[in-house]
């Protein structure tokens, strides 16, 4: 989520399991750095547990600026046999016997549960749609070395070990494992001693992730508690007791209450006539008798990248459910703005380049996202066929899909319910 007033990263950037990555050039292993990978991973496995806590910050540089998004923490707990506890975003999540269990702070009476097909590692993966830890591919990947690397990191999936060397970090010296392709730089560093990752930088100055000239960073810092005997097996079981299976993930999270007044749920949805990127015009009052789902965003802005395919997942959905609703995504904020024939252009060319189909508006003047109050993007409203404000999200969650098909489905039962 980026405001108006500068670049701020919230939460993580990128998805690379639904968002398409451009395919990075893979660079051939050192076969050195690829040993000393290998051996961490190995020493990792042979533990008969571990608990790992991790902090993640990104960074956005582009332009001489850098935005700085908030710190992510999460905690595993690892036994042997890709057993394990991962808790992060409210979520308590058990992977053990085949199945993923999952629970949420917000609510004690609901629960998750999902087969994991096999492959732990590919639950989570599909469970939730942000989810980059490199801790999670070591306790719950594959076992060849050449999965663990392509699984280490999901913001950089086409990572080889390419380089080996050492760093003085705090008066210690550590190993360094260099993991490169042609857009993705990563730094490990491991202390010889433990055999445990101290530290994991990743630099991204290409692909689909980023504008051109622009670099995004993954900082992961990590506290360990070494266990030198496995842990109680009951600590990896989860036990539903009374709760409830829900049918998703996303049903666990308690709904928070409605926004206040200055976020328009409620009230009626500022009216805009706009011209499309195609040349023709949007009246939203001639869209009464439909749900209309509108999305701001900007070509710059990094989340919009990871939101929009989603948004596309939504529209198909809608279509395939035959439902009356219209998706609109409006153009904002362009460095363009001066020159609109050129910021034209420069959607258009964006919008082919990723293949997307969705209706693109063109907000030249800035005035409708000032009218909708918007002040960081991606901005997503869902209008009701009456032409009141349903519900609004800012920024991009794990579980945007079915958060918005939640929204539209409430928003087409409201005036049925009226």
């Amino acid at each position: 989520m980026i405001p108006r007033t500068g670049l701020v990263l919230v939460g993580f950037v990128g998805l690379a399991l639904v968002s398409p990555h451009a395919i990075a050039q893979v660079h051939d292993p050192d076969l050195g750095a690829l040993k000393a990978f290998t051996e961490t991973i190995d020493a990792y496995r042979k533990r008969p547990a571990l608990t790992v806590r991790t902090k993640v910050n990104v960074q956005l540089s582009q332009g001489g600026a850098t935005s700085k998004g908030p710190q992510v923490e999460a905690e595993f707990i690892l036994g042997k046999g890709r057993v394990g506890v991962v808790k992060f975003r409210g979520f308590t999540c058990y992977l053990n016997d085949g199945k993923l269990a999952a629970v949420h702070d917000s609510t004690q009476d609901s629960y998750f549960s999902m087969s994991d097909d096999e492959s732990p590692y590919y639950a989570l993966m599909t469970a939730f749609v942000d989810i980059p830890f490199p801790h999670l591919a070591i306790a719950f990947g594959e076992d060849e070395i050449e999965s663990v690397c392509m699984q280490f990191h999901p913001k950089a999936p086409w990572v080889q070990p390419t380089a080996l060397g050492t760093v003085t970090k705090d008066g210690k010296t550590l190993r360094q494992i260099k993991m490169t392709s042609d857009f993705e730089d990563m730094s490990v560093l491991v202390d010889p001693e433990t055999k445990l990752i101290q530290s994991i930088e990743l630099r991204i100055t290409g692909g689909n992730l980023v504008q051109p000239g622009a670099t995004l960073r993954y900082l992961h810092s990590f506290e360990y508690d070494i266990h030198n005997a496995p842990l109680d097996e009951a600590v990896f079981r989860f036990d539903p007791g009374d709760r409830q299976r829900a049918d998703t993930l996303s049903a666990l999270v308690a709904r928070p209450p409605a926004p206040q007044a200055a976020g328009l749920v409620g009230q009626p949805a500022p009216g805009f006539v706009l011209a499309t990127a195609e040349g023709a015009a949007v009246d939203l009052d001639q869209l009464r008798g439909q749900v209309v789902v509108l999305d701001f965003w900007a070509t710059w802005c990094a989340p919009c990248r990871v939101a929009l395919p989603l948004l596309h997942q939504v529209a198909r959905w809608a279509d395939d459910e035959d439902l009356p609703v219209t998706i609109l995504t409006i153009n904002i904020l362009e460095g363009q703005s001066k020159n609109p024939d050129a910021r034209l252009d420069a959607v258009r060319k964006f919008w082919k380049q990723q293949g997307y189909t969705l209706p693109v508006v063109m907000d030249y003047t800035d005035e409708t996202v000032a009218s909708y109050r918007v002040r960081a993007i991606p901005a997503t409203f869902v209008i009701r066929a009456d032409g009141i404000v349903h519900a609004r999200h800012d920024g991009i969650s794990g579980d945007y899909v079915d958060t918005l098909k939640r929204d539209i489905t409430e928003a087409l039962a409201a005036l049925e319910a009226e």
